[in-house]
Formats: structure tokens, C-alpha cells, sequence
């Protein structure tokens, strides 16, 4: 990549480290659930150690991934500016292998590792209000008598805000509003109100504005493709700017507008040669779902341990690639081939991007 070049001239080029990055951010969302579930807490998980208590490395990978999502699902309705490919576009790419996972660990690992009997296990109602957990709209996280009441899978709360995002982003497409303008003003709401709300509220009205401003950020970064460059000097500059506020303050905020620029320049720069290996292999998504109730069920047994969270990740990962890629060749690329194929010819310039 050259400085300067802009996005929307790096974009025409098809090759980025889209994938690449999701699979660092999924590794990394791994990585950072192992000190939660290791030791109960994140006190000592290196990025909360370094921020002085602003964010996870968890954390910071969920916001990777809605910079990404952001882009992408902007540009993929923008080339085919069609609902309803949109909308089963985005249904066959989080709807399978979210609910294959939910009825593996209702009915796999649920019984094996309850502490109550198999018929008293099947007996209780949890087990089977926990399968509303795959439509999105009520959280049930719990099944009876396992991981001590601890939530089974603490991945999948941003499923719940992230597919509303990409409705948004359809809905703003219908009515003609998927602009500039209007993605700016989301931004800037979002910005605002999460920058003044108590940063220690846990609710729904909490994470939409703090996740919002870096979906939107997502959208501003493709609908100004044309205008924004992909500068070393300027990557530079944002590495500065995110760095000084990880010790002195304002990290999340400051990391919706420069950290997001990284994110763009990181998937725009020269390819790397492990990302042409992954190939069509997206591994991401698979890596994310199935990660937390693996590190939930390892995690009784390490517990106590001072390198209980690095020993969770060393045993958790590998098993979590495995269910990953079974998850991806079985399951979700499957399902995708029932998308339409032949579109019209205004979406001959859609990458051939995974999780958009």
C-alpha cells in the first residue's frame, strides 16, 4: 500500500487483512476470558493493567470487530441496495452456527457437566428457556447446575446489538439515509452520550451508545472512502494519540476516532503472507462462539492457580479451533451458498469478505 492512497482506491486492489484482524481480535477475546474465568476477575489481565483499568484486551477486540462490521455491512448494502438480500445475507451469516452452538451446550455440554442428575437436568425449564438465547431478544445465559449459576457463554451478549446495527444499516438504506451526513450524526451522538454516561453502568443503554460510536465509525470510514487516505504519518499519529490515552486517560473514547483509523490502515496495509494462507477459512466468528463455554468448563480446574488464566488459554484454544473450524466448513459456509448468487450487476464490486 501506498501513502496516501486513499481507502476507496485500496479497496478496488481486493486484498486486505480483514480476516486476518478478526482472527487476532477472536484469539484475543480468548486470551483475555482466560483471567476472567482463571481468576474470577480481570484485574491483572495485562491491557486493564496498562490502561490503569479503562479497558480489557476483550473489550478492545469487540470494538475491532464493530469498526470492521461497521465497514463492511455498509458497503454490502451500498452494492447491492437490495432489503432483502441484505437482510438473508446477514440472517444465514450469524443465524446457523449461533444456533448449532446454543443447542450444543443446552444438550452436550449442559448435561456433562451439571451437577444435577441427567433427568433433573432435563426436567428443570432453564434448560429450555436457554435455547432463547439464539433469537437475540431475551438473554438467558444460565442452565441449571452448571459452571455454579456463571454465565455459560459470555460471548454472545454483542450478537444482541450487533445484528439491530446491521438492521439499522438496512432500514437507513430503504429510506434513502445511508449517508455521510447522517452517519457523522450517529457518530457524534453516540460519541457524546457515551463519553458522559457513568462509565460503570452495565445495561443495555450503556453498551448501545459505547458500541455505536465504532459501528458508525465503521460506516463513516466506507462512506468517505473516497476522501479518507491511508497515511503511515497519520497511523503514526493515531498509535501516538492511543497510546498516550491508555496511560493518561480517555482511552475508549479517544480509540473510537483513532483507533478506528488504525484498524482501517492495519487492514489496508501491504498483505501478509499468513493472511493469503487463511484462504477462505473464516474462522473468526466460530472462534468467538464457542470459545467462553470451552474456558468455562477448563476453568474449574485451574482455579486458585497463578497461571490459571494462561494455562485456560493454552488448553481452551486449540479445542476452540477445532470446534471453529467444523463450526465454519459445516455449518456457516454451508448456509451461505443459499444466498442468491446471481445479483444484478451493481454488486460486481463486492469483496469477497466473510462476517459482513
Amino acid at each position: 500500500m501506498n501513502s496516501g492512497k486513499t481507502i476507496g482506491e485500496s479497496l478496488q486492489l481486493r486484498n486486505n487483512n480483514f480476516n486476518l484482524i478478526r482472527l487476532i481480535a477472536a484469539s484475543t477475546v480468548v486470551f483475555s476470558h482466560g483471567f476472567l474465568l482463571g481468576n474470577g476477575n480481570t484485574k491483572s489481565e495485562p491491557l486493564m493493567v496498562f490502561t490503569h483499568g479503562q479497558s480489557t484486551l476483550g473489550h478492545l477486540a469487540v470494538l475491532v470487530f464493530f469498526v470492521i462490521s461497521g465497514f463492511l455491512i455498509t458497503m454490502s448494502f451500498d452494492k447491492t441496495k437490495d432489503f432483502s438480500y441484505f437482510l438473508k445475507s446477514r440472517v444465514l451469516r450469524i443465524f446457523p452456527g449461533l444456533i448449532m452452538v446454543v443447542l450444543l451446550t443446552a444438550f452436550v455440554l449442559g448435561p456433562l457437566v451439571t451437577k444435577l442428575a441427567p433427568e433433573d437436568y432435563f426436567s428443570r425449564t432453564e434448560t429450555y428457556t436457554y435455547l432463547t438465547t439464539m433469537l437475540l431478544y431475551q438473554w438467558n445465559n444460565n442452565l441449571p447446575g452448571v459452571f455454579n449459576g456463571a454465565p455459560v457463554n459470555g460471548s454472545l451478549w454483542t450478537l444482541q446489538y450487533e445484528f439491530p446495527f446491521y438492521l439499522l444499516v438496512g432500514f437507513l438504506g430503504v429510506f434513502k439515509l445511508l449517508r455521510k451526513k447522517v452517519a457523522i450524526l450517529l457518530f457524534l451522538g453516540s460519541f457524546a452520550i457515551s463519553f458522559f454516561q457513568d462509565p460503570y453502568q452495565n445495561t443495555q443503554l450503556t453498551w448501545i451508545p459505547d458500541l455505536l460510536r465504532f459501528y458508525s465509525a465503521g460506516m463513516i470510514f466506507y462512506l468517505y472512502r473516497d476522501k479518507i487516505p491511508l497515511n503511515h504519518w497519520m497511523a503514526l499519529f493515531s498509535f501516538v494519540v492511543v497510546l498516550a490515552s491508555a496511560r493518561f486517560g480517555y482511552f475508549n473514547s479517544l480509540f473510537s476516532i483513532f483507533g478506528s483509523y488504525l484498524v482501517m490502515y492495519l487492514s489496508f496495509v501491504s498483505v501478509l503472507s499468513i493472511n493469503k494462507k487463511l484462504g477462505k477459512n473464516d474462522l473468526s466468528y466460530g472462534i468467538y462462539i464457542y470459545s467462553f463455554p470451552i474456558q468455562e468448563a477448563i476453568a474449574a480446574y485451574f482455579r486458585g492457580n497463578s497461571f490459571a488464566p494462561y494455562l485456560n488459554f493454552l488448553i481452551a484454544f486449540p479445542i476452540t479451533i477445532i470446534f471453529a473450524y467444523l463450526s465454519w466448513n459445516y455449518i456457516e459456509k454451508k448456509s451461505l451458498q443459499y444466498k442468491k448468487v446471481n445479483m444484478n450487476k451493481k454488486q460486481k464490486g463486492i469483496l469477497p469478505f466473510r462476517m459482513e
